[in-house]
């Protein structure tokens, strides 16, 4: 889910993790490499909460 934000940023959260993310730049953009790290970030840590609770 998302949020627009200020300018052409928008904060992206799920409902299941606790931080969210600011992605800067408009849709087709390339995304510089640190949020690249913070994507995939926020999706091992939703992989490990599904898998705790299986």
């Amino acid at each position: 889910m998302y949020k627009p934000a200020k300018g052409s940023h928008t904060k992206w959260f799920h409902p299941r993790l606790p931080q969210s993310i600011i992605i800067p730049g408009k849709d087709g953009s390339d995304a510089k490499s640190y949020l690249e790290k913070q994507v995939n970030e926020a999706l091992a840590n939703l992989k490990k909460l599904e898998e705790s609770e299986e």
